[in-house]
């Protein structure tokens, strides 16, 4: 070997084992810095891919962002009974907007239901009220309160001939009412059968006495008002009934009425 080529490779092979001893005395650290970057990487990864799923407070909802306290059973029992305090109150608007209320939360609601078709009928919206009322029907078949309000709403719609065939079913279901009598009698008497119109009004003036002759009035009973043996059964009743009174929840009331 050239003697003036030993300190070169001396040198060389001194840089060389430096490098390597350097490069061996590395790589635990960087292999662990590797190691921390990914596993950082991956929880990231896995934090922004976990669906969000904030805490819900009790009875808490949301609509357009604010905060709104979720309507209860016992919320919705308060307000029908506001409602029907309304009603017999007579503060009818106020009485439909607590009853809608209702209705939107609990849509199969009955007694709600019974009270809207009253403030529909009432506002003589009979085309609406009956829709109630059939609905009624189907939830409640054995009602004959439901039979009775959907027969005289079809009534107010002359649709008189439907209206007896359903205050007939109402009849079969309580045939001691005096209101469903006395609207079987109205609308008999409107298609001119005064003998059925006549049996129906007795009934009624049997089932409930003298609170029914303000009935006589209506002008569904102008046809049996001319009649002479219906005049001579009235005479003879007003004089027989000459003490009693009329209310205001009198059952000549034609309206739909709880039977």
């Amino acid at each position: 070997m050239n003697k003036s080529l030993a300190p070169l490779i001396i040198g060389l092979a001194v840089v060389i084992l430096l490098t390597m001893i350097l490069i061996s005395t590395q790589t635990p650290y960087m292999e662990r810095k590797n190691y921390s970057e990914d596993s950082g990487n991956v929880d990231e990864i896995k934090m922004r891919l976990s669906p969000y799923a904030p805490r819900r407070a009790n009875n808490i909802g949301s609509i357009n962002g604010r905060p709104e306290k979720k309507v209860g059973t016992e919320d919705l029992r308060e307000m029908y009974l506001t409602a029907l305090d309304m009603y017999h109150r007579s503060k009818f608007a106020e009485a439909e907007k607590s009853v809608r209320t209702v209705l939107v939360f609990e849509p199969d609601n009955a007694k709600a239901l019974m009270l809207y078709g009253r403030l529909l009928y009432r506002k003589e919206k009979f085309k609406e009220a009956e829709a109630i009322y059939r609905r009624l029907a189907k939830m409640q078949p054995e009602s004959p309160m439901v039979y009775n309000n959907l027969g005289q709403s079809l009534a107010k719609q002359y649709r008189f001939i439907e209206a007896i065939d359903i205050l007939s079913t109402a009849h079969e279901k309580d045939p001691e009412s005096p209101i469903i009598s006395l609207n079987l009698a109205g609308a008999h008497a409107v298609l001119g059968d005064k003998e059925k119109a006549t049996a129906f009004f007795k009934e009624a003036y049997r089932q409930a006495g003298g609170k029914v002759l303000s009935a006589a009035k209506d002008p569904t009973m102008q046809s049996l008002r001319e009649d002479p043996e219906f005049q001579k059964f009235i005479h003879e009743a007003e004089k027989k009934s000459v003490t009693e009174t009329d209310d205001d929840d009198s059952p000549a009331d034609a309206k739909p009425k709880t039977p």
